[in-house]
């Protein structure tokens, strides 16, 4: 049995080769731009839900600024790092 080191870099390898093949080398990230928008756009569809309720829950409710309220589109994100998982079978 081969160190653990050995068997994570060949493990790594091989998701990486599949990754690759499945973007093109990275040039072809456009489905998991998508994803990355999709997640983007429930952050703001839950703000604005949570922001609606506190609203109407009590006298005191204010509504955020524009400022404050979160934007899918609007260049406010940054991809710091990311994690793929790969279905195997498909």
């Amino acid at each position: 049995m081969g160190s653990r080191e050995n068997t994570k870099t060949g493990r790594d390898k091989e998701k990486g080769a599949i990754f690759d093949a499945r973007t093109a080398n990275g040039r072809d990230m456009s489905h998991f731009g998508s994803l990355a928008q999709s997640a983007l756009r429930s952050i703001e569809t839950t703000f604005e839900k949570r922001a609606a309720n506190a609203l109407l829950s009590n006298r005191g409710g204010l509504l955020p600024t524009l400022d404050e309220t979160p934007k899918a589109d609007a260049g406010d994100w940054e991809l710091v790092t990311w994690l793929v998982v790969l279905d195997p079978k498909s």
